[in-house]
């Protein structure tokens, strides 16, 4: 036994939805294990851009990680979305 500690960077042809990202952020974020290579690991930590995200993290503190609002404006939850 051991530990498996993965890092990866994600490249995309096109720049996604930003709440379609945190919607993955967050079905990861509730995972337990999940299967990479045929490894079933648990998951300790999510890290978006340096930022360690927990299960407790709000959409906001979520897409801060990923991108955050302008200076003059707030992040606003709406439902399963966020805008700012």
């Amino acid at each position: 036994s051991g530990s498996l500690v993965v890092d990866f960077v994600l490249i995309l042809k096109k720049e996604p939805d930003i709440n379609q990202f945190i919607q993955v952020v967050k079905i990861l974020l509730s995972q337990t294990n999940i299967d990479i290579g045929g490894q079933n690991v648990s998951v300790h930590a999510v890290k978006v851009n340096g930022t360690e995200l927990s299960t407790n993290s709000t959409l906001c503190e979520i897409r801060d990680s990923i991108k955050k609002c302008n200076n003059s404006e707030v992040c606003i939850i709406n439902g399963t979305t966020t805008y700012c």
